[in-house]
This record gives C-alpha cells, sequence and structure tokens, in this order.
C-alpha cells in the first residue's frame, strides 16, 4: 500500500465506533502524526488501543467535548489519555500537512 504522508505529518481524525476505521488509520499513520478520537470515535476509549501497533512518535488524544457529551471524561482521566479541547484540535490541523477521517 502506498504510504499517503510521503515524509509529511498528518492529522487522522477517528470518527466512528468501527474496527475498520482503527486498523485502516493504522495501515497508514506514520510517526509524527497525530490521532484524535472525535464524535462516536471516544468510544474507542472503552475498547483497547493497541499503543504497540502505533508507531514510535505518535500523538494520540480524545476530543474532550465529545467525551463529556458521552460522560466519558472521568473514565479518560482515569486512564490517562490525552485530551484535548476543541480549540488544540483545531490547532493540530496548522500542526500537519495532511487530514484524513477514518469512518
Amino acid at each position: 500500500m502506498t504510504d499517503l504522508n510521503s515524509g509529511r505529518t498528518c492529522l487522522h481524525l477517528i470518527v466512528s465506533t468501527g474496527e475498520s476505521a482503527m486498523s485502516d488509520c493504522l495501515q497508514q499513520c506514520c510517526e509524527g502524526d497525530s490521532i484524535v478520537f472525535l464524535d462516536v470515535g471516544v468510544l474507542h476509549l472503552l475498547g483497547s488501543l493497541e499503543q504497540s501497533a502505533l508507531p514510535d512518535n505518535v500523538n494520540v488524544c480524545f476530543s474532550l467535548e465529545d467525551l463529556q457529551a458521552r460522560g466519558l471524561l472521568e473514565t479518560a482521566n482515569r486512564q490517562g489519555v490525552q485530551v484535548k479541547d476543541a480549540r488544540a484540535v483545531a490547532s493540530l490541523l496548522l500542526e500537519h500537512e495532511h487530514c484524513l477521517t477514518w469512518t
């Protein structure tokens, strides 16, 4: 499969609970990329994200507002995952040349 990043970083938005969204994202994720779980994608918090499946230096975070909307903020805090508000997520768009949404 062709590497979509071509040496550039990508912001990956996971917006669904589907296993294919996660596996497709991981197949294209490269060092320096960021993964943000948004909308119902934050429900991946309840599963197991295989950190070992991620390339080195991949930033993984969850949307504060979407966690709050689903009553999962306390769970996220207990698990110690990185949580970003909408402004911080938007700033990630400026940090990456590409953005892909996985559904």
